[in-house]
């Protein structure tokens, strides 16, 4: 009985040392960590950007020790932000999701990268940096980095233009039955039957609008209607018809 209690005394006093020493080493493998004083911080100079305008977003890392490489993801709403890339190999992705990775073949204690968006939709939109991670120089060990997020907001561009009209529309072959005239949207023009498709010049008076054509693959014999669509800068639009009646 007082054998088996000896046992079971010794067995205790095993374990309870065997846990200090795990608290020990994994303490250490912390305070190692902390005492690398590593630091990831994402930042935005103007937390507000207009529709059309363009906004950096920077990124740094900083530590007391040299680091051999850095990894993380940035990720977005590709709905309100459109990623500006640029000769930068260290940055790719788009569609929401970016990948920074960058090799210091020197070691480095500080990391600077720099994105650019531009606003696309009025509204809040949040950024975060997820899945960080950076190699220590010397012993090559591994820690991961807390997630970073900071929101930008997308608001109305006062500044941006409301001008919709193109004006200038030419089309090919036979012509318009009238002439172009930027404030008129509905127009008719007649084809001989060997005409399958028509060629358009379409100019916006905003070099900076966009122009949408939407037309059929093959005409067919009588009524084809072909739409160009106008969107200016701020998203105001003005839609033109064309009625193409082919013999």
């Amino acid at each position: 009985m007082k054998k088996q209690r000896i046992i079971t005394n010794v067995v205790g006093i095993v374990m309870i040392l065997s846990a200090f020493l795990a608290i020990i080493l994994h303490g250490w493998k912390v305070k190692y960590i902390d005492k690398q004083e590593i630091e990831g911080k994402l930042t935005v100079k103007n937390q507000s950007v207009a529709v059309g305008e363009v906004v950096d977003v920077t990124i740094k890392l900083d530590s007391n020790k040299k680091l051999n490489s850095v990894e993380f993801y940035l990720s977005y709403d590709e709905t309100m932000l459109e990623f500006q890339p640029e000769d930068n190999k260290e940055i790719v992705g788009s569609s929401g999701l970016l990948h920074i990775n960058e090799q210091f073949v020197k070691g480095s204690k500080k990391g600077e990268f720099h994105v650019k968006f531009k606003g696309l939709q009025e509204g809040n939109c949040v950024l975060e940096l997820y899945d960080g991670k950076i190699e220590q120089y010397d012993s090559l060990e591994v820690a991961s980095l807390n997630k970073e997020q900071v929101q930008i907001t997308v608001k109305e561009n006062q500044n941006l233009s409301d001008e919709a009209t193109l004006k200038e529309l030419l089309v090919y072959p036979s012509s318009l039955e009238q002439a172009f005239e930027s404030e008129v949207t509905e127009y008719s023009m007649t084809v001989e039957k060997d005409v399958e498709q028509i060629i358009l010049t379409c100019t916006p008076k905003d070099s900076n609008a966009t122009v949408e054509v939407n037309q059929p693959e093959k005409l067919k014999k009588g009524l084809n209607v072909i739409v160009i669509k106008v969107t200016a800068p701020s998203g105001e639009s003005k839609q033109y018809t064309i009625s193409v009646t082919k013999k």
